[in-house]
């Protein structure tokens, strides 16, 4: 059949969004139907493919408002459909009057068909008999998204021209039935899926929630090249013995595997690009084999047991990302580590065991954008080239370890860095002036130290300067710079906490910090500090720790709208600054033993987010909410809170109603339950 059934359903229009649709709103019945968008003819005028992708359908095509209409079934020269919407969560179209079946049926030459978005969970499993009984040269099937259930029929398995496959975010495997999880056990699984013709070449069923083990017949599929199993929660050992010499990309990431690599063979694998098998339990060595392929750019081990018996697994020299990060790794570092990533983008050895030195080859690995060693038992000093030889680094971080010496004055003067983390270390001497060259610089953290400075006044120029941690060390001096227009714009979290400031704490330094105000113009987004690695498509997440109600928090991901001044442990002298009251996004403000004198400024009740305020053992405080009167003839006789009058009263008394809601109920409660799930709390630190 020619055009006719697309000019039937380009009729209407008012199911478009006429703003958005780039192809539908253009469709002239004037013209020839072959010359619309999203329609292609064969040399004989007959449609034979149609892909209204992304076109913002509400209701149906033409005179049907709630399904796709039954006339596609009239078009028997199709061989490719694509009526896929863009949505992640609405389902625009639904196939139940005419239903999948109907409109297959006689579309016998079908090769391609993407419904990825369309609702067809009224077909239960018989959208698999459907397609098997009609399409049987379909070599392409996406159904990503289709509010698709239960169990996947046998059926299926009769496309034997199917190369590719994509049923991802549905809920393919439901807990609730016995029967299907007796479907779901290996053998099933193999039946249902895993027992095609072995042209298949593409196999995406991520977020399916699939349980049970990978079948062993997954190694029979000689010609796959893109395998994709991640966020299910399959168990048992990883069934690869002798994968398909095509394959490409492995995605097992978020399940729930055991074992070992050891059985696994990555011998002649001259295609591999992409192994992510991260957030597992898997153990063990890694086998040699992994790190011989000649194709490899990104390897994603993270989160596992894998544990470092015999040398150090040398990353192939392909790679471009390398994460072995939450492992049980204890060697040494190899002293050549960085001629052996020398493409290298991302490397990532956190939290393992590991001991030695930081190897200076790694400055050799100029490609760098982020290296993070942070949380093992390194010591010895940080290689002075790390920051001056590595120079699209972005990410520095060496927290968590035992690294003495000073910090390198290296810092280049195109220096590109964005986050500096070397807390919880050894180090001493001063902060670097040469850091002033990092003018994009986000976070730095030096905290838990013993570096012997005044207030790094050298950053004034780090206009986008978020988080600065001096935390435990051996500052001193005053915080204020002699620079009147000292300003971190975006600042908004600041800890010095447990140093030897002193002085006063300046009004125009603190009004200056405008990344702790609201703003009542601006969309509130729920994004995070982070760090995008170039042609990656991956992020890295800063992490910070706070203290708030008298214990340490670690914020994995630091919420852009996350706010905290920690000035305890000082000698402050001085009136406490009104202008705090002005931050009106602040969420934790810890005053705790330092020296001030005064009243707590009327103003504080703007701060209606805080979630902690903290002023125990300043004794030059006075007035209400205090127990302290400022007048000093009326504090012999107080035992609860201020109960003098007169004009000492109502010069401290304001409506503390505000501040208390704020404590409980406003946004910044709002951050506490939405930080949760990034935090990790450590034991109290600090009486409150």
């Amino acid at each position: 059949m020619a055009g006719k059934g697309v000019v039937a359903a380009a009729e209407e229009q008012p199911f478009i969004d006429s703003s958005s649709s780039t192809k539908l709103v253009h469709w002239n019945q004037n013209v020839d139907c072959c010359s619309w968008d999203g329609v292609v003819c064969d040399s004989s005028g007959h449609v034979i493919s149609l892909d209204l992708e992304s076109e913002f359908i509400s209701g149906g095509i033409g005179p049907f408002r709630s399904s796709v209409p039954a006339e596609l079934s009239e078009m028997r020269s199709l061989v490719s459909l694509d009526l896929s919407s863009s949505f992640e969560e609405i389902l625009p179209l639904r196939l139940e009057k005419p239903n999948l079946k109907v409109i297959v049926q006689n579309l016998t030459g079908l090769r391609e068909l993407y419904l990825n978005g369309v609702n067809i969970s009224a077909q239960t499993s018989d959208w698999c008999q459907a397609l098997s009984s009609s399409l049987p040269d379909l070599r392409s099937l996406s159904l990503r998204r289709c509010g698709l259930s239960g169990p996947l029929h046998s059926s299926l398995s009769e496309l034997q021209a199917l190369s590719v496959l994509q049923l991802d975010r549905n809920n393919l495997s439901n807990h609730s039935s016995r029967l299907l999880r007796k479907f779901l056990k290996l053998d099933n699984l193999d039946l249902q899926l895993l027992l095609f013709a072995r042209m298949l070449s593409k196999i995406d069923l991520s977020n399916c929630g699939f349980i049970g083990q990978i079948p062993s017949t997954i190694a029979n599929l000689t010609e796959l090249v893109y395998l994709d199993l991640s966020f299910n929660s399959f168990t048992g050992s990883i069934p690869l013995l002798h994968m398909s010499k095509k394959l490409a990309y492995i995605d097992l990431r978020r399940n729930s595997l055991t074992g070992s690599l050891s059985s696994v063979h990555f011998e002649g694998l001259s295609l591999l690009e992409f192994i992510h098998i991260a957030y597992n339990k898997l153990n063990g060595s890694i086998p040699p084999s992994l790190f011989l392929l000649p194709a490899l750019q990104k390897l994603q081990l993270s989160n596992n047991k894998f544990s470092g018996q015999g040398e150090f697994p040398l990353p192939p020299a392909s790679a471009l990302y390398v994460d072995y990060s939450r492992n049980n790794f204890r060697n040494p570092i190899p002293l050549d580590i960085g001629n052996a990533i020398p493409y290298a983008m991302f490397f990532s050895l956190a939290n393992n065991g590991l001991t030695g030195t930081i190897p200076a080859s790694l400055c050799n690995a100029t490609y760098l954008q982020v290296l993070d060693l942070s949380a093992n038992n390194l010591n010895g000093s940080i290689p002075p080239g790390l920051v001056k030889d590595i120079k699209n680094l972005g990410v520095l971080n060496l927290g968590r370890n035992n690294i003495s010496g000073d910090i390198p004055d290296t810092f280049p003067v195109n220096c590109g860095l964005k986050t500096l983390d070397l807390s919880r270390n050894n180090l001493g001497g001063k902060i670097p002036l040469s850091l002033a060259n990092c003018k994009s610089l986000e976070v730095m953290n030096v905290g838990n130290n013993k570096i012997d400075d005044g207030f790094p006044c050298s950053l004034k120029y780090s206009s986008s300067l978020r988080v600065l941690v001096l935390r435990s060390n051996k500052f001193h001096g005053d915080i204020i710079c002699p620079e009147v227009n000292q300003s971190w714009p975006n600042l908004q979290i600041i800890d010095v906490a447990s140093n030897n400031f002193s002085g006063h704490l300046r009004p125009r330094c603190i009004s200056s910090w405008r990344g702790m105000t609201i703003d009542n113009d601006a969309p509130f987004w729920r994004n995070y500090l982070s760090f995008n690695i170039l042609d990656l498509s991956n992020f890295y997440y800063d992490t910070v720790t706070v203290t708030a109600k008298g214990r340490e928090m670690e914020l994995v991901k630091i919420l852009t709208i996350f706010t905290s001044i920690d000035f305890s442990s000082n000698n402050f002298i001085g009136d406490v600054p009104s202008t705090i009251g002005d931050l009106t996004a602040l969420y934790i403000l810890n005053l705790l033993h330092n020296s001030p004198t005064g009243t707590i400024p009327k103003s504080f009740g703007n701060s209606t987010q805080l979630e902690s305020l903290a002023f125990q053992g300043n004794t030059g405080l006075c007035g209400y909410p205090l127990k302290t009167s400022c007048n000093p003839n009326a504090n012999a006789n107080v035992d609860g809170p201020a109960a003098d009058s007169g004009p000492d009263l109502e010069e401290t008394e304001f409506d503390w109603q505000y501040v208390f809601i704020g404590l409980g109920y406003g946004l910044g409660a709002a951050l506490a339950f939405a930080s949760l799930p990034f935090c990790r709390i450590r034991f109290p630190t600090l009486q409150v």
